[in-house]
């Protein structure tokens, strides 16, 4: 069909700036799920030691040509500037 995106499924993870992540994931979360129209469900996850810290689990179908756009859209999101809730780290992964 002429003009269809060819969209995929993403898999997101956040980490925030906060170390304690004391009440700054839920906000991540919500910012989430607020500024990215193309975020289908947005959790907050417990943290496991591994690889990363990270406290947001989300889906989202986005276009594999923009794939480094959306993730560096994703490292400025900011919940609350005043309180500098912002991502520490992100990871996207598409399915293929």
């Amino acid at each position: 069909m002429p003009g269809k995106r060819n969209l995929v499924n993403a898999h997101i993870l956040l980490q925030c700036a906060d170390s304690n992540h004391d009440g700054m994931c839920v906000e991540l979360r919500d910012s989430l799920l607020e500024k990215f129209g193309d975020v289908d469900k947005a959790t907050t996850v417990q943290q496991t030691m591994g690889e990363g810290d990270f406290c947001v689990s989300a889906t989202a179908k986005i276009n594999p040509k923009k794939l480094q756009s959306f993730e560096n859209a994703l490292l400025l999101l900011h919940a609350n500037k005043e309180k500098n809730s912002k991502v520490q780290d992100v990871r996207v992964y598409i399915e293929v």
